[in-house]
């Protein structure tokens, strides 16, 4: 940790993964937390963002993005950093459109607000192909299970090396 930083962030709801993804964009080679350490107790007045003020806010799917804009570019090849976030970006907008149609609306709004300060602004087309897509995603992650990660060179190096 750097000097006057904390260990937690305490400007968004997924705490403990902006650690473990700080941390592993520093060059260190592991982040792993356990269980949601804010979280002692189960009501709904402890205190825990993760328990009783996310279902609330809805901001997890936001934090995501942010996530991916944050570190992706580091970790992924251009190509890659691309496809992943249009890839999620299509999953918020469905969200969006959810929330729209469920009563919602104020939620649907203030994250079509939060898109637009970030240079996405969704158009009508951005929206059906978001729909269009989801039943080839389903039968993807259907049909196709997760793949084995390729491995690592024989000559490539970390940070610790």
């Amino acid at each position: 940790m750097r000097q006057g930083e904390n260990f937690y962030p305490n400007d968004i709801v997924e705490c403990y993964i902006a650690s473990v993804c700080r941390t592993l964009s520093r060059g260190k080679r592991a982040g792993f937390v356990h269980k949601y350490i804010a979280d002692t107790i189960r009501h709904k007045d402890s205190g825990s963002l993760v328990f009783t003020l996310a279902p609330k806010v809805k901001a997890v799917i936001w934090e995501k993005l942010l996530f991916i804009e944050r570190y992706g570019p580091a970790a992924l090849s251009n190509t890659e950093y691309k496809r992943v976030l249009n890839r999620f970006l299509r999953v918020f907008y469905r969200r969006i459109l959810f929330w729209a149609v469920s009563g919602a609306g104020a939620i649907a709004k203030r994250d079509l607000g939060r898109l637009a300060s970030r240079g996405h602004r969704p158009n009508p087309l951005d929206f059906i192909a978001s729909v269009a897509v989801w039943p080839y995603y389903l039968f993807l992650k259907r049909v196709k299970r997760p793949q084995a990660p390729p491995r690592w060179p024989a000559d490539s190096t970390t940070a610790a090396s």
